[in-house]
């Protein structure tokens, strides 16, 4: 559901494991906001430019800070959203209209 509504404002759906690493640092280098759930495909930051964003999606179970520490030696602005809903498999169900609230909102910047 939040791919369908990202879709609706620009985003486009990218998995990081079905392409090359050159095309993974490519699109991570032209990307100005990445949202995505904790996972590998965020350590894709490190390309980022300064000043870009990432918005991190996590299971309140498996909360880690590696990729807001990543980002912040990087000057990449970072955003958290934690599920409101967490599983122990770490699936979660997130607020859908609250992150794309916070991301229509930084797209206006």
């Amino acid at each position: 559901m939040l791919f369908l509504e990202l879709s609706k404002i620009g985003f486009e759906k990218i998995l990081f494991e079905n392409i090359s690493v050159e095309d993974q640092i490519r699109i991570s280098k032209d990307c100005k906001i990445m949202v995505g759930y904790h996972g590998a495909g965020i350590s894709n930051c490190a390309y980022m430019n300064k000043n870009s964003i990432v918005v991190e999606i996590c299971n309140k179970l498996y909360s880690h800070p590696h990729f807001e520490l990543f980002c912040k030696m990087l000057k990449i602005r970072y955003k958290r959203f934690y599920c409101y809903r967490n599983f122990t498999n770490l699936d979660g169900i997130c607020d859908v209209y609250k992150i794309l609230k916070f991301v229509k909102l930084i797209q206006k910047i």
